[in-house]
């Protein structure tokens, strides 16, 4: 972890590693937090965006080499099928939403979609793409168990300022809850152990990718600055002795 002093220096604790992230529940919330503030997922996408090159082009090799170049079509399209490949409803069709959900899985080892039923309850009109990292699980899951009752799934467009972006509950992908024509379908791979939320295929990777930033920031502070010191000797006296 860095930080900065009134004098404008960066101080940077060595000692620091990146801990697997709090799974949490608490009174006050609905949804399980995921990492000690629920940002875990929006650190990821900083790790993606910001941090190491090495670490993005990683992420985008594999996501070309699971996404590819889409969905495989027939020669001969049914009506059908090429109304539920444009996708009209949804915003985009399937070989972009298949795009967006890779990275998804890729980055967060999970996916979340936002289907629509149509009136009877016989097929989906659309089907939405929503980012991972704006899902959250409802507390009161119960995951692998079957009360016959539904599972939630919360959703907001940022978690870091609920106040302004009110979390919204979605029934999860049931077809015995048709009532809720709206649902969430969140999808997660599941490390033995591990509750809620998944554990990235990256995560013994995270400190090195944070090592590889405060380097980087080192040098280039460096080169800013004109100089490449390790450290000062301040000597109180002012006089400096010798052998």
């Amino acid at each position: 972890m860095e930080k900065e002093n009134k004098f404008g220096l960066r101080v940077i604790n060595m000692n620091m590693s990146v801990d697997a992230p709090i799974i949490k529940t608490t009174h006050s919330k609905e949804w399980v937090m995921w990492g000690e503030d629920n940002t875990f997922p929006q650190y990821l996408l900083d790790l993606y965006h910001n941090r190491s090159i090495t670490h993005k082009q990683i992420i985008n090799r594999k996501v070309k080499m699971i996404a590819g170049n889409g969905l495989e079509k027939p020669l001969n399209p049914s009506k059908e099928y090429m109304e539920f490949f444009n996708n009209i409803n949804g915003g985009m069709n399937m070989d972009q939403l298949a795009m967006k959900i890779t990275f998804d899985l890729v980055i967060f080892n999970g996916i979340s979609l936002n289907p629509h039923w149509n009136i009877d309850n016989t097929s989906l009109t659309r089907l939405c793409y929503i980012p991972f990292d704006r899902a959250r699980q409802d507390k009161n899951n119960k995951l692998n168990e079957d009360d016959g009752l539904p599972d939630y799934i919360w959703i907001s467009n940022n978690w870091a300022k609920i106040r302004d972006n009110e979390p919204e509950k979605y029934v999860s992908f049931n077809e015995k809850w048709l009532d809720e024509k709206s649902q969430i379908y969140y999808f997660t791979n599941i490390d033995q152990g591990i509750k809620f939320y998944p554990d990235v295929e990256y995560s013994p990777a995270l400190n090195f990718i944070e090592a590889a930033w405060e380097i980087g920031n080192y040098h280039n502070n460096a080169i800013k600055n004109g100089s490449h010191s390790g450290f000062i000797l301040n000597f109180a006296t002012g006089i400096v002795t010798g052998n």
